[in-house]
């Protein structure tokens, strides 16, 4: 094996690149960024405070993000330094490929949640 594909961070830190010096970083990793749904709410905080919860969330990411991304950015100009081949293919292609088992899922899952967490 000479190239991989994931958390550039990752990839860097544990030197993956001294034995797979080709890298493809498509980002779609969000590993940190887990987020829990279901269809029930237990009994909890006050609707108001459920409601400042949920904006808190919405604005904080990209406050997380934006440091990540930079630290990502910094890391890929390491490693083409370093004379590894970097490649940030279009994934367009491949979304435009996966539609059609969005759709399917789409109708026993609610297709508004997959539209969610295609927009995160």
């Amino acid at each position: 094996m000479d190239g991989g594909e994931g958390n550039v961070i990752s990839y860097n830190n544990m030197k993956f690149d001294e034995v797979a010096p080709y890298l493809s970083h498509i980002n779609v990793l969000d590993h940190n960024r887990a987020r829990l749904h279901q269809r029930e709410v237990p009994p909890g905080p006050a609707p108001d405070v459920q409601k400042a919860i949920l904006q808190a969330g919405k604005e904080s990411v990209p406050v997380e993000r934006k440091p990540n991304e930079e630290q990502e950015a910094k890391v890929v100009e390491t490693l083409r330094a370093k004379g590894r081949t970097v490649v940030v293919p279009d994934v367009t292609p491949f979304q435009k490929a996966v539609e059609p088992v969005y759709e399917q899922y789409g109708k026993s899952l609610g297709l508004d949640k997959i539209r969610m967490i295609q927009n995160q």
